[in-house]
Protein backbone atom coordinates (compact mmCIF):
# COMPACT_ATOMS: atom_id res chain seq x y z
CA UNK A 1 0.00 0.00 0.00
CA UNK A 2 1.55 3.30 -1.06
CA UNK A 3 1.90 6.36 1.17
CA UNK A 4 -0.87 8.22 -0.65
CA UNK A 5 -3.45 5.61 0.27
CA UNK A 6 -6.40 6.94 2.26
CA UNK A 7 -9.63 5.44 3.55
CA UNK A 8 -12.70 7.39 4.59
CA UNK A 9 -13.16 7.95 8.33
CA UNK A 10 -16.94 7.50 8.07
CA UNK A 11 -17.43 4.73 5.49
CA UNK A 12 -14.90 2.32 3.94
CA UNK A 13 -14.42 3.89 0.53
CA UNK A 14 -10.78 4.47 -0.32
CA UNK A 15 -8.40 5.83 -2.93
CA UNK A 16 -8.89 2.87 -5.25
CA UNK A 17 -11.52 5.30 -6.53
CA UNK A 18 -9.16 7.72 -8.25
CA UNK A 19 -11.72 10.53 -8.09
CA UNK A 20 -12.50 10.29 -4.39
CA UNK A 21 -12.27 13.48 -2.32
CA UNK A 22 -12.03 13.96 1.44
CA UNK A 23 -13.11 16.85 3.66
CA UNK A 24 -10.99 18.07 6.63
CA UNK A 25 -12.58 15.41 8.87
CA UNK A 26 -11.52 12.68 6.48
CA UNK A 27 -15.07 11.99 5.28
CA UNK A 28 -15.34 11.20 1.56
CA UNK A 29 -17.58 12.78 -1.06
CA UNK A 30 -19.47 9.50 -1.54
CA UNK A 31 -20.80 9.09 1.99
CA UNK A 32 -21.43 12.83 2.37
CA UNK A 33 -23.62 12.83 -0.76
CA UNK A 34 -25.35 9.60 0.20
CA UNK A 35 -26.05 10.82 3.74
CA UNK A 36 -27.60 14.00 2.35
CA UNK A 37 -29.79 12.04 -0.06
CA UNK A 38 -30.97 9.56 2.57
CA UNK A 39 -31.70 12.39 4.97
CA UNK A 40 -33.95 14.03 2.40
CA UNK A 41 -35.60 10.71 1.57
CA UNK A 42 -36.29 10.01 5.26
CA UNK A 43 -37.91 13.43 5.54
CA UNK A 44 -40.18 12.55 2.62
CA UNK A 45 -41.11 9.27 4.31
CA UNK A 46 -42.12 11.18 7.44
CA UNK A 47 -44.22 13.64 5.46
CA UNK A 48 -45.79 10.96 3.26
CA UNK A 49 -45.82 7.71 5.27
CA UNK A 50 -48.23 6.06 2.82
CA UNK A 51 -46.24 7.01 -0.28
CA UNK A 52 -45.69 3.36 -1.26
CA UNK A 53 -49.40 2.53 -1.06
CA UNK A 54 -50.43 5.65 -2.95
CA UNK A 55 -47.86 4.89 -5.65
CA UNK A 56 -49.26 1.37 -6.06
CA UNK A 57 -52.82 2.69 -6.20
CA UNK A 58 -51.84 5.08 -8.98
CA UNK A 59 -50.12 2.33 -10.98
CA UNK A 60 -53.22 0.12 -10.85
CA UNK A 61 -54.98 2.67 -13.08
CA UNK A 62 -52.75 1.89 -16.08
CA UNK A 63 -52.88 -1.80 -17.07
CA UNK A 64 -51.37 -2.91 -20.38
CA UNK A 65 -53.58 -4.48 -23.09
CA UNK A 66 -52.65 -7.84 -21.54
CA UNK A 67 -53.62 -6.63 -18.09
CA UNK A 68 -50.10 -6.19 -16.71
CA UNK A 69 -49.50 -3.20 -14.47
CA UNK A 70 -45.73 -3.50 -14.37
CA UNK A 71 -42.77 -5.53 -15.58
CA UNK A 72 -39.92 -6.51 -13.26
CA UNK A 73 -36.53 -7.99 -14.03
CA UNK A 74 -35.59 -10.89 -11.74
CA UNK A 75 -32.07 -12.26 -11.42
CA UNK A 76 -32.49 -14.26 -8.23
CA UNK A 77 -30.60 -11.53 -6.40
CA UNK A 78 -31.70 -10.05 -3.08
CA UNK A 79 -33.16 -6.71 -4.21
CA UNK A 80 -35.44 -7.91 -7.02
CA UNK A 81 -36.43 -10.97 -4.98
CA UNK A 82 -37.48 -8.88 -1.99
CA UNK A 83 -39.33 -6.47 -4.26
CA UNK A 84 -41.45 -9.36 -5.55
CA UNK A 85 -42.24 -10.27 -1.95
CA UNK A 86 -43.07 -6.66 -1.03
CA UNK A 87 -45.56 -6.47 -3.91
CA UNK A 88 -47.34 -9.76 -3.15
CA UNK A 89 -50.46 -8.10 -1.68
CA UNK A 90 -50.42 -5.03 -3.92
CA UNK A 91 -53.12 -6.20 -6.33
CA UNK A 92 -50.79 -5.52 -9.26
CA UNK A 93 -50.49 -8.01 -12.10
CA UNK A 94 -46.75 -8.35 -12.69
CA UNK A 95 -44.74 -9.81 -15.54
CA UNK A 96 -41.45 -11.13 -14.20
CA UNK A 97 -38.62 -11.33 -16.71
CA UNK A 98 -35.46 -13.32 -16.29
CA UNK A 99 -32.62 -12.94 -18.79
CA UNK A 100 -30.42 -16.03 -18.95
CA UNK A 101 -27.03 -14.88 -20.23
CA UNK A 102 -25.39 -18.21 -19.48
CA UNK A 103 -23.87 -17.33 -16.11
CA UNK A 104 -26.65 -18.27 -13.68
CA UNK A 105 -25.63 -20.01 -10.49
CA UNK A 106 -27.70 -23.03 -9.45
CA UNK A 107 -28.91 -21.08 -6.44
CA UNK A 108 -30.19 -18.24 -8.66
CA UNK A 109 -32.33 -20.59 -10.75
CA UNK A 110 -33.79 -22.17 -7.63
CA UNK A 111 -34.46 -18.81 -5.96
CA UNK A 112 -36.34 -17.48 -8.99
CA UNK A 113 -38.38 -20.66 -9.34
CA UNK A 114 -39.35 -20.70 -5.67
CA UNK A 115 -40.45 -17.06 -5.69
CA UNK A 116 -42.55 -16.97 -8.85
CA UNK A 117 -44.17 -20.29 -7.97
CA UNK A 118 -45.10 -19.25 -4.43
CA UNK A 119 -46.33 -15.84 -5.53
CA UNK A 120 -48.03 -17.14 -8.70
CA UNK A 121 -46.33 -14.54 -10.89
CA UNK A 122 -46.02 -15.04 -14.64
CA UNK A 123 -42.38 -15.50 -15.66
CA UNK A 124 -40.93 -14.89 -19.12
CA UNK A 125 -37.36 -16.11 -19.64
CA UNK A 126 -35.17 -14.62 -22.35
CA UNK A 127 -32.25 -16.88 -23.28
CA UNK A 128 -29.30 -15.09 -24.86
CA UNK A 129 -27.55 -17.05 -27.60
CA UNK A 130 -24.53 -18.46 -25.79
CA UNK A 131 -22.14 -18.34 -28.75
CA UNK A 132 -22.82 -14.62 -29.23
CA UNK A 133 -22.65 -13.98 -25.50
CA UNK A 134 -19.38 -15.88 -25.15
CA UNK A 135 -17.76 -14.09 -28.09
CA UNK A 136 -18.87 -10.70 -26.78
CA UNK A 137 -17.55 -11.44 -23.30
CA UNK A 138 -14.15 -12.41 -24.71
CA UNK A 139 -14.17 -9.26 -26.88
CA UNK A 140 -14.71 -7.14 -23.75
CA UNK A 141 -11.89 -8.91 -21.93
CA UNK A 142 -9.59 -8.20 -24.88
CA UNK A 143 -10.72 -4.55 -25.03
CA UNK A 144 -9.48 -3.90 -21.50
CA UNK A 145 -12.40 -1.65 -20.50
CA UNK A 146 -12.91 -1.58 -16.70
CA UNK A 147 -16.54 -2.76 -16.61
CA UNK A 148 -16.50 -6.38 -17.74
CA UNK A 149 -20.13 -6.82 -16.64
CA UNK A 150 -21.43 -4.73 -19.56
CA UNK A 151 -22.25 -7.72 -21.83
CA UNK A 152 -24.52 -9.17 -19.13
CA UNK A 153 -26.02 -5.89 -17.93
CA UNK A 154 -26.73 -4.63 -21.44
CA UNK A 155 -28.52 -7.88 -22.27
CA UNK A 156 -30.54 -7.72 -19.05
CA UNK A 157 -31.77 -4.16 -19.38
CA UNK A 158 -32.11 -4.21 -23.16
CA UNK A 159 -34.31 -7.31 -23.01
CA UNK A 160 -36.39 -5.89 -20.17
CA UNK A 161 -37.08 -2.60 -21.92
CA UNK A 162 -37.80 -4.36 -25.22
CA UNK A 163 -40.42 -6.53 -23.53
CA UNK A 164 -41.96 -3.52 -21.81
CA UNK A 165 -42.42 -1.94 -25.25
CA UNK A 166 -43.63 -5.17 -26.82
CA UNK A 167 -46.32 -5.73 -24.18
CA UNK A 168 -47.07 -2.00 -23.90
CA UNK A 169 -46.41 -2.10 -20.16
CA UNK A 170 -46.08 1.42 -18.85
CA UNK A 171 -44.07 0.78 -15.67
CA UNK A 172 -40.76 -1.00 -15.18
CA UNK A 173 -40.09 -1.96 -11.57
CA UNK A 174 -36.50 -1.76 -10.41
CA UNK A 175 -35.06 -3.28 -7.25
CA UNK A 176 -32.50 -0.47 -7.05
CA UNK A 177 -32.50 1.24 -3.69
CA UNK A 178 -30.47 3.71 -1.68
CA UNK A 179 -30.34 1.52 1.44
CA UNK A 180 -27.87 -0.92 -0.12
CA UNK A 181 -26.51 0.88 -3.19
CA UNK A 182 -26.36 4.62 -2.62
CA UNK A 183 -22.61 4.57 -3.36
CA UNK A 184 -20.89 3.43 -6.55
CA UNK A 185 -17.94 5.40 -8.02
CA UNK A 186 -18.08 6.23 -11.71
CA UNK A 187 -14.34 5.49 -12.02
CA UNK A 188 -14.99 1.80 -11.35
CA UNK A 189 -16.88 1.21 -14.57
CA UNK A 190 -18.75 2.65 -17.50
CA UNK A 191 -22.42 2.95 -18.42
CA UNK A 192 -23.79 -0.41 -19.56
CA UNK A 193 -26.45 0.89 -21.96
CA UNK A 194 -24.09 2.40 -24.56
CA UNK A 195 -24.86 0.12 -27.48
CA UNK A 196 -22.58 2.03 -29.85
CA UNK A 197 -19.55 1.29 -27.69
CA UNK A 198 -20.60 -2.33 -27.31
CA UNK A 199 -20.84 -2.71 -31.09
CA UNK A 200 -17.47 -1.02 -31.59
CA UNK A 201 -15.74 -3.34 -29.14
CA UNK A 202 -17.37 -6.34 -30.78
CA UNK A 203 -16.29 -5.10 -34.22
CA UNK A 204 -12.64 -4.80 -33.09
CA UNK A 205 -12.30 -7.92 -30.95
CA UNK A 206 -15.35 -10.10 -31.50
CA UNK A 207 -16.05 -13.02 -33.78
CA UNK A 208 -19.15 -12.52 -35.89
CA UNK A 209 -22.24 -10.36 -35.69
CA UNK A 210 -24.55 -9.98 -32.72
CA UNK A 211 -27.54 -11.23 -34.67
CA UNK A 212 -29.95 -11.91 -31.82
CA UNK A 213 -28.19 -10.26 -28.88
CA UNK A 214 -30.42 -7.33 -27.74
CA UNK A 215 -28.23 -4.34 -28.65
CA UNK A 216 -29.77 -1.05 -27.52
CA UNK A 217 -28.41 2.23 -28.83
CA UNK A 218 -28.37 4.94 -26.20
CA UNK A 219 -30.25 7.40 -28.41
CA UNK A 220 -33.08 4.89 -28.91
CA UNK A 221 -33.17 4.12 -25.18
CA UNK A 222 -33.47 7.79 -24.25
CA UNK A 223 -35.97 8.64 -26.98
CA UNK A 224 -38.21 5.76 -25.90
CA UNK A 225 -37.94 6.57 -22.19
CA UNK A 226 -37.86 10.35 -22.02
CA UNK A 227 -39.39 11.66 -25.26
CA UNK A 228 -41.94 9.03 -26.31
CA UNK A 229 -42.43 8.11 -22.63
CA UNK A 230 -43.28 4.52 -23.47
CA UNK A 231 -42.40 3.46 -19.93
CA UNK A 232 -41.28 4.84 -16.59
CA UNK A 233 -38.87 3.22 -14.15
CA UNK A 234 -40.20 2.80 -10.61
CA UNK A 235 -38.07 2.09 -7.53
CA UNK A 236 -40.54 1.12 -4.76
CA UNK A 237 -37.92 -0.10 -2.26
CA UNK A 238 -36.89 3.50 -1.62
CA UNK A 239 -40.21 4.02 0.17
CA UNK A 240 -40.11 0.88 2.28
CA UNK A 241 -38.13 -0.01 5.36
CA UNK A 242 -35.48 -2.12 3.71
CA UNK A 243 -32.24 -3.65 4.91
CA UNK A 244 -30.14 -6.48 3.63
CA UNK A 245 -30.28 -8.49 6.85
CA UNK A 246 -34.05 -8.35 7.29
CA UNK A 247 -34.66 -9.05 3.59
CA UNK A 248 -32.48 -12.18 3.72
CA UNK A 249 -34.32 -13.38 6.82
CA UNK A 250 -37.78 -12.89 5.27
CA UNK A 251 -36.90 -14.48 1.93
CA UNK A 252 -35.14 -17.42 3.52
CA UNK A 253 -38.03 -18.10 5.91
CA UNK A 254 -40.90 -17.73 3.44
CA UNK A 255 -39.43 -18.99 0.17
CA UNK A 256 -36.36 -21.05 1.03
CA UNK A 257 -34.28 -18.34 -0.64
CA UNK A 258 -30.53 -18.99 -0.58
CA UNK A 259 -28.13 -16.16 0.24
CA UNK A 260 -25.10 -15.87 -2.05
CA UNK A 261 -22.95 -14.20 0.58
CA UNK A 262 -22.66 -10.89 -1.27
CA UNK A 263 -24.25 -8.51 -3.76
CA UNK A 264 -24.74 -9.69 -7.38
CA UNK A 265 -23.15 -13.10 -6.76
CA UNK A 266 -26.13 -14.81 -8.38
CA UNK A 267 -24.07 -14.56 -11.59
CA UNK A 268 -20.94 -16.72 -11.71
CA UNK A 269 -19.21 -14.22 -13.99
CA UNK A 270 -20.07 -11.24 -11.78
CA UNK A 271 -18.74 -13.20 -8.82
CA UNK A 272 -15.45 -13.63 -10.70
CA UNK A 273 -15.46 -10.02 -11.89
CA UNK A 274 -15.92 -8.62 -8.37
CA UNK A 275 -13.81 -11.08 -6.38
CA UNK A 276 -10.92 -11.83 -8.75
CA UNK A 277 -10.73 -9.57 -11.80
CA UNK A 278 -11.18 -6.14 -10.17
CA UNK A 279 -8.88 -6.83 -7.18
CA UNK A 280 -6.16 -8.33 -9.40
CA UNK A 281 -6.24 -5.64 -12.05
CA UNK A 282 -7.05 -2.48 -10.11
CA UNK A 283 -6.93 -3.37 -6.43
CA UNK A 284 -10.65 -2.57 -6.33
CA UNK A 285 -12.90 -4.29 -3.81
CA UNK A 286 -16.39 -3.52 -5.02
CA UNK A 287 -17.86 -4.67 -1.73
CA UNK A 288 -16.48 -1.44 -0.24
CA UNK A 289 -19.21 0.48 -2.06
CA UNK A 290 -21.90 -2.00 -1.03
CA UNK A 291 -20.80 -1.97 2.62
CA UNK A 292 -20.41 1.81 2.64
CA UNK A 293 -24.01 2.13 1.46
CA UNK A 294 -25.09 -0.02 4.41
CA UNK A 295 -23.04 2.13 6.79
CA UNK A 296 -24.77 5.28 5.54
CA UNK A 297 -28.21 3.68 5.88
CA UNK A 298 -27.38 2.71 9.46
CA UNK A 299 -27.60 -1.05 8.95
CA UNK A 300 -23.99 -1.77 9.90
CA UNK A 301 -21.11 0.05 11.56
CA UNK A 302 -17.80 0.97 9.99
CA UNK A 303 -16.01 -1.58 12.19
CA UNK A 304 -18.40 -4.29 11.02
CA UNK A 305 -17.73 -3.33 7.41
CA UNK A 306 -13.96 -3.48 7.90
CA UNK A 307 -14.30 -6.89 9.56
CA UNK A 308 -16.47 -8.12 6.68
CA UNK A 309 -13.90 -7.00 4.11
CA UNK A 310 -11.17 -8.99 5.85
CA UNK A 311 -13.34 -12.03 6.57
CA UNK A 312 -14.67 -12.35 3.02
CA UNK A 313 -11.42 -11.99 1.09
CA UNK A 314 -11.39 -14.77 -1.45
CA UNK A 315 -8.96 -17.60 -0.81
CA UNK A 316 -6.41 -18.77 -3.37
CA UNK A 317 -8.31 -22.06 -3.71
CA UNK A 318 -11.67 -20.37 -4.35
CA UNK A 319 -10.03 -17.89 -6.74
CA UNK A 320 -8.49 -20.74 -8.73
CA UNK A 321 -11.84 -22.56 -8.86
CA UNK A 322 -13.59 -19.46 -10.19
CA UNK A 323 -10.89 -18.79 -12.77
CA UNK A 324 -10.98 -22.36 -13.99
CA UNK A 325 -14.76 -22.29 -14.30
CA UNK A 326 -14.85 -18.99 -16.20
CA UNK A 327 -11.99 -19.93 -18.54
CA UNK A 328 -13.51 -23.35 -19.28
CA UNK A 329 -16.94 -21.89 -20.05
CA UNK A 330 -15.43 -19.23 -22.31
CA UNK A 331 -13.27 -21.83 -24.06
CA UNK A 332 -9.97 -20.13 -23.26
CA UNK A 333 -7.02 -21.09 -21.07
CA UNK A 334 -6.65 -19.94 -17.48
CA UNK A 335 -3.37 -18.26 -18.41
CA UNK A 336 -5.14 -16.24 -21.13
CA UNK A 337 -7.86 -15.20 -18.68
CA UNK A 338 -5.21 -14.10 -16.18
CA UNK A 339 -3.46 -12.03 -18.85
CA UNK A 340 -6.64 -9.97 -19.27
CA UNK A 341 -6.78 -9.30 -15.52
CA UNK A 342 -3.21 -7.97 -15.64
CA UNK A 343 -3.72 -5.32 -18.34
CA UNK A 344 -2.90 -1.74 -17.43
CA UNK A 345 -5.79 0.71 -17.08
CA UNK A 346 -7.44 1.57 -20.39
CA UNK A 347 -9.73 4.56 -20.87
CA UNK A 348 -13.02 3.15 -22.25
CA UNK A 349 -13.54 6.39 -24.18
CA UNK A 350 -11.00 5.23 -26.78
CA UNK A 351 -13.88 3.20 -28.20
CA UNK A 352 -16.74 4.84 -30.06
CA UNK A 353 -19.47 5.85 -27.64
CA UNK A 354 -22.43 8.11 -27.00
CA UNK A 355 -20.99 9.89 -23.95
CA UNK A 356 -22.10 13.26 -25.28
CA UNK A 357 -25.71 12.07 -25.30
CA UNK A 358 -25.40 10.49 -21.88
CA UNK A 359 -24.07 13.77 -20.48
CA UNK A 360 -26.86 15.79 -22.09
CA UNK A 361 -29.50 13.50 -20.63
CA UNK A 362 -27.79 13.56 -17.23
CA UNK A 363 -28.03 17.36 -17.22
CA UNK A 364 -31.64 17.20 -18.43
CA UNK A 365 -32.62 14.79 -15.65
CA UNK A 366 -30.74 16.85 -13.06
CA UNK A 367 -32.51 20.06 -14.11
CA UNK A 368 -35.86 18.28 -14.23
CA UNK A 369 -35.40 16.75 -10.80
CA UNK A 370 -34.52 20.08 -9.16
CA UNK A 371 -37.98 21.31 -10.13
CA UNK A 372 -39.73 18.23 -8.76
CA UNK A 373 -40.23 16.81 -5.33
CA UNK A 374 -37.78 14.18 -4.15
CA UNK A 375 -40.70 11.75 -4.17
CA UNK A 376 -40.75 12.00 -7.94
CA UNK A 377 -36.98 11.75 -8.22
CA UNK A 378 -36.49 8.52 -6.28
CA UNK A 379 -39.88 6.97 -6.99
CA UNK A 380 -40.72 7.27 -10.67
CA UNK A 381 -38.44 8.53 -13.44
Amino acid sequence: MNSSYQICNYCVMDTTDVHIKFNPLGFCNHCLSARNLLSRLNEVKKQEPRKFQSMISELRKYPSPDGFHAIIGVSGGLDSSYLLHALKDSGLKLLAVHVDAGWNSIEAIRNISNLVSALEIELETVVIDWQQMKNLQIAFLKSGVPNQDVPQDHAFFGSLYNLANEHKIRFVFSGSNYATESILPESWGQFAMDGLQLLNINAQYGKGQLESYPVTLLRDYYITRYIKKRYMVVSPLNFLEFSRKSAVEVLSREYGWTDYGGKHKESRFTDYFQEVYLPQRFGIEKKRAHLSSQIVSGEITRDQALETIERTKISKVDSDVLENFIASKLGISVSELREYSQLSWINPNIYRNENYLNELIRIFVLVRNTSRKLTRYVGIS
